[in-house]
């Protein structure tokens, strides 16, 4: 089965911007795509609580600002996570690392996403990495809207 190439160029552009702001590098290093090291160190840095959550979204988001695919991972995120665009970056690092810190998503799980794969398998690794990402997202947005209406 092939994919039309604006939907396999717009998901490998949303997979390296998303595992570029998991690797917290520089923007210049970022358009080479993080090592498997970098992933895994930033995973285990956050499940051992030696980045906190507050520092690890904020690293995050900022790499996913300065990436020069950031409108578009604003526009992808904004309708997947149903969110304003102005919330989508925020929201995206939040889910990301709420996963890690709950592991769902575990230092080997996103180590693997950067290796060297065909597309195919490409695509079954951002497709993990996005049902994660929208079910950690969810399962907080469900959440409020029971606490508010518990008020």
């Amino acid at each position: 089965m092939t994919f039309p190439v604006p939907r396999t160029v717009s998901r490998m552009a949303l997979a390296a911007a998303l595992l570029s702001s998991l690797a917290a590098v520089p923007p210049a290093m970022a358009q080479q795509g993080p090592s498997e090291k970098e992933v895994r160190a930033f995973a285990e840095a956050v499940q051992d609580g030696s980045l906190s959550a507050s520092q690890a979204h904020a690293t995050c988001t900022q790499q996913f600002e300065s990436d020069p695919s950031a409108k578009d991972v604003r526009e992808v995120m904004s309708t997947f996570l149903e969110v304003s665009e102005a919330d989508a970056i925020s929201a995206l690092c939040e889910a990301l690392v709420r996963a890690i810190k709950a592991d769902a998503l575990t230092a080997d799980e996103l180590a693997d996403t950067v290796r060297k794969s065909d597309e195919a398998d490409l695509g079954v690794k951002v497709g993990r990495l996005l049902r994660t990402i929208y079910f950690s997202h969810t399962s907080v947005a469900a959440a409020t809207v029971e606490g508010r209406a518990a008020r």
